[in-house]
């Protein structure tokens, strides 16, 4: 198997990637597809290669809101991880790619032999949660125009190439906003050459000036995962129960 593009894994000691990785099964990820409803029983943790898949949270009305994002940083099935064997959020592929999956019933014997595998994740939980407090300033502090040049700053994250495959009504469902919104914010983006879009893809023209639109919220996202990159910089955890 070629080496994991999946910064969590490619962060693991040789040794213990070495004795995870066959534990691993393949699995393509589709534009769209659900992966997992709330309620619904986890399967396992997705450890996502490229791509990415949206964290949906459901109201009253059927629409849902996106409470986070998760790519090639992070997995998907973050409940596991606590003791919980049910989804508490929807997970729809936003962008298509593939994953890793580990199966629920090896996670607690592979976290025990593994404890850099052990440390790492729980550290990854305190960063999505992180990330989650992040966006829901966000959501409250600033404009449509910023908080779009960060949700197209974070599919440039995850995508291969300039182009985004995400319409307007994917972006609407990201902001929780109307999609007209999304559209007057969007010809705002494009005037100042930040992006170029159409047929449901956007291309970033000029990431530089579309970070520069964008509020700080990305750069702070980034920067706590960015520290679970490598196992030295995780700290020892076990002594904090």
């Amino acid at each position: 198997m070629s080496p994991p593009r999946n910064r969590l894994l490619a962060a693991l000691p040789p040794v213990e990637l070495a004795t995870l990785l066959p534990m691993l099964d393949a699995m393509e990820l589709a534009q769209h597809q659900v992966l997992h409803h709330r309620e619904d029983p986890i399967a396992g943790l997705l450890f996502i290669e490229s791509g990415c898949v949206s964290l949906l949270a459901s109201l009253e009305d059927g629409e849902g809101v996106e409470a986070t994002v998760v790519g090639h940083e992070g997995l998907v099935g973050v409940p596991l991880l606590l003791g919980e064997a049910r989804a508490e959020l929807h997970a729809v592929v936003r962008m298509p790619g593939c994953g890793l999956h580990l199966r629920a019933g090896l996670l607690n014997g592979t976290m025990e032999r593994l404890p850099g595998l052990r440390r790492l994740l729980t550290c990854y939980v305190l960063a999505r949660h992180g990330h989650a407090t992040q966006l829901a300033a966000c959501n409250v502090r600033h404009g449509i125009v910023q908080r779009l040049a960060r949700t197209l700053l974070t599919a440039h994250d995850h995508a291969d190439g300039q182009m985004v495959p995400m319409t307007h009504e994917i972006l609407a469902m990201s902001l929780g906003v109307r999609r007209a919104g999304v559209t007057v914010a969007a010809r705002q983006l494009h005037l100042s050459g930040c992006i170029n879009y159409g047929a449901g893809r956007i291309a970033i023209a000029d990431r530089s000036r579309l970070k520069a639109a964008a509020c700080e919220c990305h750069g702070v996202i980034q920067a706590a995962y960015a520290r679970l990159r490598r196992t030295e910089d995780v700290p020892e955890l076990e002594a904090a129960g």
